[in-house]
């Protein structure tokens, strides 16, 4: 019993001791001024020798971890303990952070600091601002003021309005948020998607968002929306399961690069974000700030190299993360004078760079910057590339981006300023940024390890990461009109718009799903055109119709489902130099069992000396049919070559042209039939036409196929060519090609064919 009692008294004498110990505090006063000696707004951070935070009576407060920051006008007065106190002072990224060890004693305390430019942005002709702010107006007004952003945003509805976070009152959807004298253009009827379709930003909506908010909701309708009246979209990441989709149908402004992944002197850990749609063989990125660096990067990389004109993108989830606002921001280049609507339609067209710490210039000898485009001829030409990073942390890596890859680093040695010029063979569309990292090495490594997350299983996970970087939009680079296209990227997004699909039949609600389904269907067909370098509407395409009885192969073309039924259109001869263009007339049917295809071919010498299955009937007067029988899957094609004999060749190329085949694959129940209007291998005469007639049984596209048959409806991605034999060759195609050679195998040119159920009778 006596124990107990002894440990209340010591209880109680600790309690009494630690009282006596904190109302030994003095007051410190902080004045923050800026170069010409005007009071400057900042983000106050002091730590009295008892390690806790002191903070200013009734200001605003953001907790970074373990620290509580609070904004100051620039003037303050805060109770610190007697004894060893640090202090550290920021305004945004453009002034040098002040961190010191002071002494607080009985007396008090006071110190002036007259903070300084490490550079002055708005003198380069940029504007700062983010897309992403979970902050009430009244607290957000601080904030805005004390990081030195030039626009502000705040999200007043996040899965519906945010009561929580209300429309401030007054009219208009741009308010100007005050403090310590300072006025921000606030856009106040912002809004968040953040369902599992991926979370995306709308700013400087006219009015609130008048769309319920849906968990079975695909973005798209909401997105839509917001382009029509004038907003700007932004998604969290080019990992969004939905981007692509909605990128494509034109309902995407930006992606952010800088996002909150990354926050003041931590990054959270986010490899499950790697593959949200599980597409095969794509990477799974490590755990480390760098590696999450690189997820962000890539997947935006990936959206651009699908033919997409996106700007990089940057914001900090302030008010849901632990992170100062504008701590990932972007610098848009605008007029001096520019309004909140100019400033963000500059950032629309990606005249901007992003970055949570050095700044990041991108230029070309001819003047142009990010967000702009060159035009080049045909040839192609070797433009000059100038990059600045400065930073005033030190640089760790200084980048020029083509199409994803890097193609240049810069180095210096001044660890805080790099510049340089690079030349650029460019033969290709293409698109090239900028980007840099650097090392934040203003806090101890014991400092840096109380940013450590208080649990791994926690939901916003956090580690330790002193990763600071920055990334221009890109300037885009035409060449013959073309733009950038690389295959592999477009192959993948494919397969993201497969598995989007999968998913949507899954989580969408039943009265969105046709739409989607409709979506999803545009939003292939827009990226086959990127594929072939063509605009949506210059795809040529055909309705192949249903034959109502059996077409007899026979080579003659006498019943009247061919007779009836209109040809594909005209051949186009892409890489015709000389010689009698010979113009071929080619017809589509189809029933339940066979495709159908006929080809009447004008030659004056017709020729063909293969004879075994197989063979290189390509060297004779010959005609082809190249097939991709799912919308989904454009580059997982088939072909069957045929010459005027009836002897064929047949490939499948499961991964596009170039990449490895399905081993030994023959197409079964073929039947081939052709007659000649002149002599065979008779060069001494002259010859009119010939004609070949084929079925070809859509069980051989059944392991690729959506339905094998078709279903009415269904859109097949098809070419049918012509080889032109042994005198005047020729090559000529339904949907021509745009290669510089010679080249059948390039399904991004193949056309479009809809199955229909209307009849063609015999």
């Amino acid at each position: 019993m006596a124990r107990i009692k002894m440990t209340r008294v010591s209880a109680c004498f600790f309690v009494a001791f630690m009282s006596c110990v904190v109302s030994h505090a003095g007051q410190l006063e902080l004045i923050t001024l800026d170069e010409s000696g005007d009071p400057l707004p900042c983000r106050i951070l002091v730590r009295g020798t008892d390690d806790r935070c002191a903070v200013l009576a009734d200001s605003v407060t953001v907790d970074t971890g373990r620290d509580r920051w609070f904004m100051s006008s620039g003037r303050c007065r805060v109770d610190v303990p007697y004894g060893n106190a640090t202090v550290r002072i920021e305004h945004g990224l453009e002034y040098v952070r002040i961190k010191e060890r002071l002494r607080v004693s009985s007396g008090g305390e006071s110190r002036t600091y007259r903070l300084r430019r490490w550079i002055d942005m708005k003198k380069r002709g940029y504007h700062a601002g983010e897309n992403h702010l979970h902050v009430d107006s009244v607290q957000l007004a601080p904030m805005l003021v004390a990081e030195g952003l030039d626009f502000g945003t705040s999200l007043t509805w996040w899965r519906g309005p945010d009561q929580r976070r209300p429309i401030p009152a007054g009219e208009g959807r741009v308010r100007l948020l005050e403090f310590g004298g300072h006025k921000v253009p606030t856009s106040i009827y912002d809004a968040e998607l953040e369902y599992t379709w991926g979370a995306a930003y709308i700013q400087n909506l006219p009015a609130p968002m008048p769309l319920k908010a849906e968990p079975g909701r695909p973005n798209l309708d909401y997105l839509r929306h917001a382009v029509e009246a004038g907003a700007i979209v932004h998604y969290q990441g080019g990992w969004s399961r939905e981007v692509l989709v909605d990128a494509l149908l034109g309902c995407v402004h930006t992606v952010n690069v800088c996002n909150n992944n990354f926050a003041l002197h931590r990054f959270q850990p986010r490899s499950r974000y790697s593959n949200l749609l599980e597409v095969e063989d794509f990477p799974t990125y490590p755990d480390t700030d760098v590696g999450m660096l690189q997820m962000n990067t890539d997947t935006y990389y990936r959206l651009l190299n699908c033919g997409l004109r996106l700007a990089s993108g940057g914001g900090s989830a302030t008010g849901v993360k632990e992170v100062p606002v504008g701590y990932n921001r972007a610098y848009v280049r605008a007029a001096p004078e520019a309004s909140l609507d100019e400033f963000n339609e500059a950032w629309k067209a990606g005249r901007n760079f992003v970055t949570n710490g050095p700044m990041l210039m991108l230029r070309t000898d001819s003047g142009k910057r990010p967000g702009d485009t060159i035009e080049l001829p045909k040839e192609g030409r070797t433009i000059k590339v100038h990059v600045e990073a400065i930073s005033n942390q030190p640089l760790t890596a200084v980048e020029i981006v083509v199409n994803g890859e890097v193609v240049a680093s810069l180095n210096s040695d001044d660890a805080n300023r790099v510049a340089g010029t690079r030349e650029l063979r460019v033969v290709a569309g293409s698109w090239v940024a900028a980007r840099c990292t650097a090392r934040d090495k203003l806090l101890s490594d014991d400092e840096l390890m109380a940013y450590r997350g208080s649990s791994d299983t926690a939901p916003f996970r956090v580690a330790p990461s002193r990763l600071r970087f920055a990334h221009t939009s890109p300037i885009y680079i035409t060449v013959d009109g073309r733009n950038a296209a690389i295959q592999k990227s477009i192959e993948e997004g494919f397969r993201m718009l497969e598995r989007f699909e999968e998913f949507s039949r899954k989580t969408a609600d039943a009265q969105y799903q046709q739409n989607m389904t409709a979506a999803i269907r545009t939003a292939r067909q827009h990226l086959h055109a990127h594929a072939g370098q063509r605009a949506s509407d210059d795809i040529v395409s055909h309705t192949v119709h249903r034959a109502n009885s059996e077409i007899k192969i026979d080579g003659r073309l006498n019943e009247t489902a061919w007779q009836s039924t209109d040809a594909v259109g005209d051949f186009h001869f892409p890489w015709w130099k000389a010689g009698r263009k010979e113009q071929t007339v080619a017809k589509l049917l189809w029933n339940d069992e066979y495709l159908y295809v006929a080809f009447r071919c004008e030659d004056a010498h017709v020729w063909a000396e293969q004879t075994e299955r197989d063979s290189p009937v390509y060297r004779d007067d010959c005609v082809e049919v190249f097939t991709a029988p799912n919308a989904a899957q454009p580059f997982n094609y088939f072909n069957i070559e045929m010459n005027v004999r009836g002897v064929f060749l047949d490939r499948h190329h499961p991964h596009g042209p170039g990449k490895a085949e399905i081993p030994n694959w023959n197409a079964k129940g073929v039947k081939i039939a052709a007659t000649v209007d002149g002599t065979l291998n008779d060069d001494a005469d002259t010859d009119r036409s010939w004609v070949l007639e084929a079925s070809i049984p859509f069980a051989n596209f059944e392991s690729v196929a959506q339905h094998a048959p078709p279903k009415a409806g269904d859109v097949w991605y098809l070419n049918l060519n012509r080889l032109g034999g042994k005198t005047n060759p020729q090559y000529s195609q339904w949907s021509p090609g745009r290669t510089e050679r010679p080249q059948f195998h390039a399904p991004q040119y193949f056309g479009r064919v809809i199955f229909s159920d209307r009849l063609r009778d015999n």
